[in-house]
């Protein structure tokens, strides 16, 4: 009657039958991730953070051109913004021509008397 119970109990239920399947399904599963961790790139990445001298650098770089494009970007904006406004005057609508006109009356005294 033993016997037959021990042919009855489904495999691994012992914890040794599906030990060798258990094993495999780990390495397995190791050598995916050795494998993504190998494509993303991380052993570099490591290798560049242990120089701080280029971290540095590429920040400073990256820094500078963040600025030069800002100030482009600052620079064609504000010249479409006084194109459009140099053609608001030009069409002669009777109330935003003379604020238009206002403004650029205010920013030429300010620019020749100071504040």
């Amino acid at each position: 009657m033993y016997d037959d119970a021990e042919k009855t109990r489904p495999p691994g239920e012992d914890g040794f039958s599906n030990h060798n399947d258990a094993l495999g399904n780990s390495t397995d599963r190791l050598e995916q991730l050795a494998r993504s961790l190998e494509r993303s790139g991380l052993a570099e990445y490591a290798a560049y953070l242990s120089k701080p001298s280029k971290v540095l650098l590429t920040n400073f770089l990256a820094g500078l051109a963040r600025g030069f494009g800002f100030s482009v970007g600052m620079v064609l904006l504000g010249a479409f913004a006084l194109y459009m406004l140099q053609h608001l005057v030009r069409m002669n609508l009777p109330y935003i021509s003379e604020l238009v006109a206002e403004i650029f009356s205010l920013a030429s005294e300010y620019l020749q008397y100071g504040k």
